[in-house]
């Protein structure tokens, strides 16, 4: 299993297929074709999510601050702050259009979708 150095270690994830098909989850590792995920509840650190990169969608932010946050996290309850803090800026309304995309900006991260 790869270490948590990987480039895409600390970024957030949706589910985009399967019985979590939209769950909002942290990536811990990246290992060839998978991702290893947490929400800190239901995937506690302990006992990350295995799930092919296919079938995840990776939230693109701009800086490396919720990154750096979510990678020093030692337990479940930063986890699930992190993350509840991310889905209560999740009504944030599309600000515009890029390359024919919508792009949402969400407590300050922009979310390509």
């Amino acid at each position: 299993m790869s270490d948590r150095n990987s480039p895409n270690a600390g970024m957030l994830a949706r589910s985009k297929a399967g019985h979590d098909k939209d769950t909002v989850y942290a990536v811990l590792q990246e290992d060839g074709d998978y991702y290893y995920l947490t929400d800190g509840r239901l995937r506690p650190l302990a006992n990350p999510k295995k799930k092919k990169k296919k079938h995840v969608q990776l939230i693109i932010h701009p800086g490396d601050e919720i990154k750096q946050q979510l990678l020093s996290a030692c337990d479940d309850a930063q986890i699930r702050k992190l993350l509840k803090q991310y889905r209560n800026g999740s009504e944030a309304s599309v600000t515009g259009k890029k390359s024919r995309e919508a792009v949402k900006t969400i407590g300050g991260l922009h979310v390509e979708e």
